[in-house]
């Protein structure tokens, strides 16, 4: 039988910047052996670079979605309990950066969100993946 953390054990408190959570932990916290990188620094002349690109970003609060499954899924977000995505979408299929035997391509990433089956509520609310766009790059014909 498997015993789980009470919700006190699992949500209190943030983690610091040396802990993560390991995976089948289910909520116990262990220390990291290696520290985590510093993040990049940032070029300083990328103010003069321009994205080859042109796409438009938009943070949403989805309420419908089709799962990883194509089933459609009502998205838990409440007014306490919002899960807000940032997407990235595509506005043009070329550009005169990207151009020729080039075209913009919209790119996806997964996102885990908190759901329900609209046709089976005794399911109740459980975690599934969901595809949003996320990026637009220049992939070009070699």
């Amino acid at each position: 039988m498997t015993s789980y953390p009470s919700f006190s054990q699992s949500w209190r408190g943030r983690r610091s910047a040396n802990e993560t959570v390991a995976p089948r932990a289910a909520g116990r916290r262990t220390k990291r052996d290696d520290p985590i990188p510093a993040p990049p620094t940032i070029d300083k002349n990328s103010e003069h670079r321009v994205d080859s690109c042109e796409s438009r970003m938009e943070i949403m609060t989805p309420f419908w979605a089709e799962n990883s499954a194509k089933e459609v899924r009502v998205i838990v977000n409440t007014k306490n309990f919002p899960q807000a995505i940032r997407v990235e979408i595509c506005t043009r299929p070329t550009t005169s950066y990207c151009s020729g035997n080039c075209l913009c391509e919209q790119k996806y990433t997964w996102y885990r969100l908190l759901a329900y089956d609209p046709d089976n509520d005794c399911k109740g609310i459980f975690i599934d993946w969901f595809l949003y766009p996320s990026c637009c790059a220049c992939r070009c014909k070699p």
